[in-house]
């Protein structure tokens, strides 16, 4: 995760103005351009419930921001600059470079900003630039769209604990970000896409412990544990394609004709480090409607709570006893919040 910061205009800047308020103090009403962006855009929008309204920012055209944004990644942290102060801080969904889009957000006569960004958890920090500079180390302020060095943010972060903490003292508010699942946006959305699509040879249920199979490569150097599109389906199928929070909620009918449900782990595959045994298995995938499935990942914690209350029956926990996940009800709730 690395943090950057955005010029977003100055006070005599009328159109930076302009696009602030629409893009950025504001979500953007995204929903009439959805199907003018790539199929991968789409999902991660549609998962994380940003496919109607967003936040939006572009960079202009030109080869120092392009090599700047190509480096932007799900998760890294944004803070703009406008006006004199450090004035918003937003965390990144997804990228793409489209100039067709860019001039319908931003319309102008002389300048593009294909370089685009769509962001979530964007809230106002209002940190004076004198304040900002000085722990920062910038003489002069920041020059442009750019990286904070490392050396810049192991200085603060030795001081203040983390960025965020420093911008929370800086600021004198608390911050609202909410990790877990921005990060996991991009590759859910790819999964569910991924399960849903799968065509089953023999539908699989477990009842014993399960080897954890080996991490896929993510380009992180701990991996991440993979999961088996056939088992998540026949979670599905031994649903008979409903939604186990509620057997009764209508979802639309997929390509293969069949009513489209999401698989979802409920002890976390995060958690996997804890456990001497797979989690990926059947007994703890559960299936769930679309909007079941964002509430349990986007949800406050009463509705979680109340989700998590319904699908752990009493013979789940045995079913996942057997396959070597002990747990309790206030176990799974703290993993959740």
């Amino acid at each position: 995760m690395a943090w950057y910061l955005v010029p977003a205009g100055s006070k005599k800047n009328t159109e930076a103005a302009r696009n602030r308020k629409n893009t950025l103090e504001n979500k953007y009403f995204i929903a009439p351009l959805m199907t003018e962006l790539e199929d991968e855009i789409q999902r991660i929008l549609r998962f994380a419930e940003q496919d109607e309204y967003v936040y939006i920012w572009g960079a202009k055209t030109g080869p120092s921001n392009e090599r700047t944004w190509s480096k932007l990644t799900q998760g890294d942290k944004v803070i703009f600059y406008a006006e004199e102060s450090f004035a918003y801080l937003g965390v990144i969904l997804a990228t793409t470079r489209n100039r067709e889009i860019a001039e319908k957000i931003w319309p102008s006569d002389t300048t593009n900003f294909e370089f685009i960004y769509f962001m979530t958890d964007v809230q106002r920090i209002d940190i004076s630039a004198e304040a900002f500079n000085a722990e920062f180390g910038y003489p002069k302020g920041p020059q442009g769209f750019q990286p904070i060095a490392l050396q810049r943010i192991e200085v603060v972060s030795n001081k203040f604990g983390s960025i965020e903490q420093s911008i929370e003292y800086m600021a004198n508010k608390r911050l609202e970000i909410s990790e877990i699942n921005l990060i996991t946006a991009k590759e859910e959305a790819g999964f569910q896409d991924e399960v849903d699509n799968h065509i089953i040879n023999k539908v699989i249920e477990d009842n014993l412990p399960r080897e954890i199979p080996p991490k896929t490569n993510t380009g992180n150097k701990n991996g991440q544990n993979k999961r088996d599109p056939e088992r998540a389906k026949s979670a599905i199928i031994l649903n008979d394609y409903k939604c186990e929070f509620n057997l009764e909620h209508v979802t639309f009918i997929n390509r293969k004709g069949m009513p489209y449900m999401e698989a979802h782990h409920l002890v976390p595959m995060s958690a996997q480090k804890n456990y001497s045994y797979s989690l990926d298995v059947t007994v703890n995938i559960v299936s769930l409607c679309p909007n079941c499935h964002r509430a349990i990942h986007l949800g406050n914690s009463a509705v979680k709570e109340r989700i998590i209350k319904e699908i752990f029956t009493k013979d789940r926990k045995r079913n996942l006893k057997k396959c070597g996940i002990n747990t309790t009800i206030d176990e799974l709730i703290l993993k959740y919040t």
